[in-house]
């Protein structure tokens, strides 16, 4: 059942050892209370953000809602917090929630891809002897430049329709896999009725974005759902069906490697005490 942020605050004033901690979806939850496993404190509830009815519309979906939510009670108490994907708020330098805990990577998939999660996945699963790292370097290499478009619209808020544009059809595989950026970009271009004329300019500016990269951790910009669609178009070859790949992702998932990170780790503190 929905219920206005005002019924959460007034709750916490009444009892003031109960903790809420809002996530964006029922994945963050599963994973998050996974991994406090039976250390979790009784008084504290983990919910997705869709148990906050919201009066008006917000755009960027669960993402949006959770920080616009965030944004109003900031200040008001500590009894309720809010878990959120790091999107590119940390990278781009814009001001960062004090209630909200931020992924460490750029979102909650970089928690679960790694060269590690590949080895298990093409020994154990797959059953190959084909080497994992090259395909995970590709899926980096194919993740950045699509990262730099993304970054690029964010830059000049030009709104541009990721979800309605399927990546996988534009990468295709002969002797090797290719992927056809400028095909994808015209495609985006279009899904977001934005004038052709502008495809030499996104190009370049997204190039140049490229290049400021070179120097970063790719888990800072990459994108977990591009994560996904790459890897889900590479396993065609094991004839591994489409919406299998972040499955097999998720079964990799390490608990004391993901415990290492010092925004998770405060996360689950959280979770595991009153404050």
């Amino acid at each position: 059942m929905r219920r206005q942020i005002d019924a959460y605050l007034t709750a916490v004033q009444m009892d003031p050892e109960r903790r809420h901690l809002f996530v964006e979806g029922y994945r963050d939850r599963n994973f998050l209370t996974w991994l406090c496993g039976n250390e979790i404190h009784s008084n504290v509830s983990v919910l997705p953000i869709d148990a906050i009815d919201f009066s008006e519309a917000v755009d960027g979906g669960n993402r949006g809602r959770l920080v616009e939510i965030a944004r109003t009670i900031e200040g008001q108490t500590d009894a309720i917090m809010f878990f959120a994907d790091a999107d590119y708020d940390i990278l781009l330098k814009r001001k960062l929630l004090s209630n909200v805990f931020y992924t460490d990577r750029r979102d909650i998939e970089g928690y679960i891809f790694s060269e590690r999660s590949l080895e298990k996945i093409f020994v154990l699963s797959l059953n190959t002897e084909k080497s994992s790292t090259n395909f995970f370097k590709l899926i980096v290499s194919i993740c950045k430049r699509i990262a730099s478009i993304r970054i690029y619209s964010e830059e000049t808020s030009s709104r541009i329709a990721f979800k309605s544009t399927s990546l996988k059809r534009y990468i295709t595989k002969d002797s090797m896999f290719l992927f056809n950026l400028e095909g994808y970009t015209r495609a985006l271009l279009q899904n977001s009725n934005i004038s052709l004329s502008r495809l030499e300019s996104v190009l370049l500016g997204a190039k140049s974005i490229e290049e400021r990269l070179d120097d970063l951790d790719h888990y800072e910009y990459i994108h977990g759902k591009d994560v996904i669609s790459v890897f889900e178009r590479l396993l065609h070859i094991f004839g591994v069906k489409d919406g299998e790949a972040e499955r097999l992702l998720w079964a990799t998932v390490d608990r004391p490697e993901c415990c290492l990170h010092p925004r998770l780790k405060e996360t689950l503190k959280y979770m595991k005490k009153i404050i």
